[in-house]
């Protein structure tokens, strides 16, 4: 049945038109029903560790407000509110999974979503399509994790076991944030985004991958344009989160030991 579905679902994506036959339309809700009860993801981990992204599942998401569209006789088709008895204030769209231990305060959970057991979402925060969210991660209040549709073969945000972000922190684009990490409190970080270990004696400069355990902070660094030199924004490596403290004494630890006094 999953392969029928991934049949007609790509054959959809290429001719639109077949949007209109109820074949099409009964495969990609049936898709979109597998995702709300996590049965399917649009990315997950290999045996090997690595993160796949299940790209016939993603175009699924993207076709579903389409067939929507075509079941209505108005031209509304927002994605619908997802079942389940959820606090004030939560909004949690069809298409998503959250399990059953995840805490949901007052937030946004768009279609596709992942979030696994032992989270907790605090207020104001916005998990956007098709993000994936590990066991035991902390979202912190008005944290926005991004969401990615387009093109289907893009990875979604992924934020591993055990990760805490802190206050405001805004991640975007396909960042990928390996398990039992810490984002520091106003950190930004989309895939153009340097991100900078400073931990050594040489900075190393990468792009769109948290190593694990890491403990990240918000930086700005000097680069050349032609009207002159600039602060330009980054996220910086500045420690490794230790054995012995929990998730915000290995934070305000790191601080400490780099006098950053923030």
């Amino acid at each position: 049945m999953l392969q029928e579905a991934k049949t007609l679902t790509e054959k959809a994506w290429k001719d639109r038109k077949l949007l209109k036959n109820s074949d099409t339309k009964d495969a990609i809700q049936k898709v979109i029903e597998l995702l709300d009860k996590g049965n399917v993801r649009v990315a997950e981990p290999s045996c090997a560790g690595e993160w796949l992204v299940n790209e016939w599942i993603k175009k699924a998401v993207i076709l579903y407000p389409l067939v929507i569209q075509e079941n209505q006789t108005n031209s509304s088709y927002k994605i619908p509110v997802k079942d389940g008895d959820f606090a004030p204030n939560v909004v949690v769209k069809y298409g998503s999974y959250i399990d059953k231990k995840v805490t949901l305060m007052p937030s946004y959970i768009n279609i596709g979503a992942h979030i696994e057991s032992g989270s907790v979402i605090d207020v104001g925060v916005t998990v956007n399509s098709c993000a994936q969210i590990g066991k035991n991660v902390h979202l912190s209040e008005n944290v926005v994790i991004g969401g990615v549709l387009g093109p289907p073969q893009a990875p979604p945000v992924i934020i591993e076991n055990g990760c805490f972000i802190s206050t405001n922190c805004l991640l975007l684009g396909g960042i990928y944030v390996q398990e039992e990490s810490i984002i520091g409190p106003n950190v930004i970080i989309s895939n153009s985004t340097e991100i900078i270990d400073i931990t050594d004696n040489k900075a190393i400069k990468t792009e769109g991958v948290i190593p694990p355990r890491s403990i990240v902070i918000a930086g700005n660094y000097s680069k050349k344009f032609p009207a002159g030199t600039f602060q330009v924004p980054c996220a910086l490596i500045i420690g490794e989160r230790t054995e012995s403290s929990d998730l915000k004494s290995s934070l305000e630890e790191a601080i400490k030991t780099y006098k950053l006094g923030i």
